[in-house]
């Protein structure tokens, strides 16, 4: 992988496209930085956990995934 594919927009996976949240807020606690794995069923960010001021990993399923049960 090269350091331009952190820079898209959305990123191409197995022909499927899905969202790049880098730089966004999740729940109003973890702050998404960078992707730093993509596979089947999400994408994991390296993040800031506001309330506990660290550094976590976050998995953000695919969009696709979201409304099976299964899944979340």
């Amino acid at each position: 992988m090269d350091d331009d594919f952190f820079k898209h927009d959305s990123i191409l996976d197995d022909g499927k496209n899905f969202q790049n949240f880098s730089g966004k807020m999740l729940g109003g606690r973890y702050r998404l930085k960078i992707v730093v794995g993509v596979g089947g069923s999400g994408s994991v960010y390296l993040a800031d956990d506001m309330n506990l001021n660290r550094q976590v990993a976050v998995k953000v399923l695919h969009t696709t995934l979201t409304s099976k049960p299964e899944f979340v």
